[in-house]
């Protein structure tokens, strides 16, 4: 029986784990990364879409949620209009990596309450086998399922379901994961798998695109005087673990290379 590790014990192995090139962690072919909110793709992956950007791969970026539950709004019209906030900040962001708006997908379901299951989730699954196909994707990438966020476990569950029972004749394709917020579980929190089986890749040359991408997401940090105040910001414990010289990826054994 696998021997359970705590969350730290985890996350300091992976820290440990070695680098890999960016065939070894995605494969040959396309990537289609999940963010379950705008500047998840920055934080979790910016420099790894950045390389993959460089290197002319197939890109598809899907942004799950609307975004629109980051600070207290008024109504219907107010969170609509945190959502156009949050969308136009992404696609900045994904300029500043190389990804063009084209390769933005945006679901718009609900921030803080996306689904695992039911219409709307089928429709997700659907739309993200969509982009593995029209990229060719050899890896999409997705949360971490043990991200304490009800959207990062509920994004985790599409890419599973859409990687599952997939058509016959479909290319292979590896479930990647990162994390954003594994940081800050209990560090005697008990995880149910096997020790991390990890790949490092080395970002040091995109840290300059990828603290670019991140400023654009301004209302994470505070910086959209129209928002109402008590809203989320990205905490300093934060962006120096996302800033790294190296970004974190989680894969599945039989993915190792």
């Amino acid at each position: 029986m696998a021997v359970k590790l705590t969350a730290t014990a985890f996350l300091e192995q992976a820290d440990a784990a070695p680098f890999a090139g960016l065939p070894d962690i995605v494969g040959e072919g396309g990537v289609v990364v999940l963010a379950p909110h705008p500047d998840d793709e920055s934080l979790g992956c910016g420099g790894l879409l950045a390389e993959a950007a460089a290197a002319g791969r197939g890109l598809r970026v899907i942004f799950i949620s609307d975004g629109g539950a980051s600070h207290p709004t008024e109504g219907a019209e107010d969170r609509a209009a945190l959502s156009r906030i949050r969308q136009a900040e992404a696609l900045e962001a994904l300029a500043c990596l190389g990804v063009p708006a084209s390769d933005a997908v945006f679901l718009g379901l609900p921030d803080a309450a996306v689904p695992e299951a039911g219409a709307a989730f089928d429709a997700a699954v659907s739309a993200v086998r969509d982009a593995l196909r029209s990229t060719s994707a050899s890896a999409l990438l997705t949360t971490w399922e043990h991200d304490p966020h009800c959207d990062h476990h509920a994004a985790w569950a599409m890419a599973r379901a859409a990687l599952t029972a997939r058509p016959p004749g479909a290319p292979p394709c590896r479930l990647v994961q990162y994390s954003v917020w594994g940081h800050t579980l209990p560090p005697d929190h008990a995880l149910p798998g096997p020790a991390p089986q990890a790949r490092r890749l080395d970002v040091r040359r995109h840290l300059a695109a990828k603290a670019r991408a991140l400023a654009c997401h301004r209302s994470q940090f505070g910086q959209v005087a129209s928002l109402a105040a008590g809203g989320f910001q990205v905490d300093a414990a934060l962006l120096d673990r996302c800033m790294r010289d190296f970004e974190l990826f989680l894969l599945q054994e039989g993915d190792l290379t």
